[in-house]
């Protein structure tokens, strides 16, 4: 018959199981909060008075390299 150690020892093992798998699940299935969105702040600016923000330049043109003489 096994000593009252080695019942300890496995309780205490699968104790320790159960809450390892516990904090993985809870991490696994938890909510994944995302930031706010940009846009709600330029519309919260725009309802209190603020200019809408200027348009940003189009990009240059890459101009085309010099031909070789």
């Amino acid at each position: 018959m096994s000593s009252p150690f080695r019942k300890n020892l496995l309780w205490s093992f699968v104790a320790h199981l159960g809450l390892l798998l516990a904090v993985g699940l809870a991490v696994a299935f938890a909510p994944v909060r995302k930031p706010p969105e940009t846009v709600q702040w330029m519309d919260l600016a725009s309802d209190l008075g603020a200019p809408p923000p200027a348009p940003s330049p189009a990009p240059a043109e890459p101009s085309s390299p010099p031909e070789p003489p």
